[in-house]
């Protein structure tokens, strides 16, 4: 699955966002996002996540805006896809 940033944008609270992606099944998080860039989600997916019972994986590789990433970053960031695919870490559940 992918989408756009679910952290906090002009002031928004990031955890409704981060609620409805844990419980649809979303449980691995790939951050494109400099540091400082937007403000960090990590602290408030992993609280939501233990609320919720669930454990979820988040893993920053940053890509500055307006650039293509290094080879070596997008193997990474398509291996990292790979294997929450390969660990069914992204779950339908909407049945």
């Amino acid at each position: 699955m992918a989408g756009p940033y679910p952290g906090p944008l002009y002031g928004e609270d990031a955890r409704p966002k981060l609620r409805w992606l844990l419980e649809a099944g979303v449980t691995n998080f790939v951050d494109l996002t400099e540091d400082g860039e937007l403000e960090s989600y990590s602290t408030a997916l992993v609280d939501k996540a233990a609320q919720l019972g669930l454990a979820a994986d988040y893993t920053r590789w940053p890509i500055p805006d307006m650039t293509s990433p290094e080879a070596d970053t997008m193997v990474k960031v398509l291996n990292a896809i790979d294997t929450a695919e390969q660990h069914d870490m992204v779950q339908d559940r909407t049945e």
